[in-house]
């Protein structure tokens, strides 16, 4: 079975020539390509459908993108959808605002189409698995005492006794938390836990929708 072929792609970019160019090599891979030219008409297409994957320029004339992806973010309904962001500026101050933001690829530009292909595939087999292999996980809630070893502007490292085996959308409660305005951020624990000591694991947690003003408190305390 050609995988690519059950999968829907939002391509938002005002570069036309481009677009048409990504078009031709994504749609004759398999892929079902919807295009959007602007972030009003990009919004207004997702209220109505729910892609698989979105590929979004950040820079669209005068509009930035930034804006949409928490948008995204906070609809249950796109929880499995893969945000691609593009942009031909690289500097770390964006790649960290896509990881706040979780982002799950940062794109430089110019694209490369094939390559673009190759890592729409592996983003999307995952998608795949989840969707056909196990048609209604198991989900389970529970509370649990740990304590945190490391932060910084991206993510935290706790430790507790459980092991996260898979990447799992957790809540942490916590007066420190509290205090540098972090206990109603969206936390994600990254890959599997590592083992730490006494039956405890390590977990790095992923922080998104993470504000300038949520990082500049997390930064005052690394100087303290």
């Amino acid at each position: 079975m050609n995988i690519a072929k059950i999968f829907d792609i939002l391509l938002v970019d005002d570069d036309e020539d481009l677009t048409n160019l990504l078009n031709k090599q994504i749609s004759g891979s398999g892929f079902r390509v919807h295009i959007e030219k602007d972030l009003n008409s990009a919004k207004s297409y997702l209220n109505q459908h729910i892609p698989h994957a979105i590929i979004l320029d950040i820079n669209l004339g005068t509009d930035l993108s930034w804006s949409l992806i928490p948008w995204i973010r906070e609809q249950s309904h796109f929880q499995t959808t893969k945000i691609f962001i593009s942009s031909s500026d690289m500097s770390r101050g964006n790649i960290l605002k896509a990881k706040a933001l979780g982002v799950d690829e940062l794109l430089a530009k110019p694209l490369n189409a094939a390559a673009l292909v190759q890592k729409l595939k592996k983003n999307l087999r995952a998608t795949e698995a989840a969707s056909y292999n196990i048609p209604h996980p198991p989900s389970i809630e529970c509370s649990l005492y740990a304590k945190h070893v490391k932060i910084n502007e991206i993510s935290l490292v706790v430790v507790a006794p459980v092991k996260f085996s898979e990447k799992t959308d957790i809540k942490i409660q916590s007066d420190f938390l509290n205090e540098i305005r972090l206990n109603e951020i969206k936390m994600r624990t990254v890959d599997q836990s590592k083992p730490a000591s006494d039956g405890t694991y390590n977990t790095e947690v992923t922080f998104r929708g993470m504000t300038e003003l949520m990082a500049q408190n997390i930064r005052k305390i690394k100087k303290k």
